[in-house]
């Protein structure tokens, strides 16, 4: 699981992921195969938990890496 500042740190990323290539929530979150209103909540910082396979197929979408965006955050993170 992600702690909240590692969700809140994955939400940014994403939201500006998302910004970046003119994409609304609905497109994105229908390009990437999750529900637009998860990935609202994720980019908003209101989800408490969120599913690996969910996190996975945002990172994939937008070719990030979790790893380099939770480092650069400083947070500590473990995905189990």
């Amino acid at each position: 699981m992600l702690d909240h500042e590692s969700l809140q740190a994955l939400g940014e990323e994403l939201w500006f992921c998302r910004i970046e290539r003119g994409w609304s929530v609905s497109e994105a979150a229908e390009r990437a195969g999750v529900a637009k209103q998860s990935l609202y909540r994720l980019e908003q910082g209101t989800r408490s938990s969120v599913h690996a396979l969910t996190i996975y197929k945002l990172c994939r979408l937008y070719d990030l890496d979790l790893r380099q965006i939770l480092g650069r955050r400083g947070a500590i993170a473990k995905a189990s």
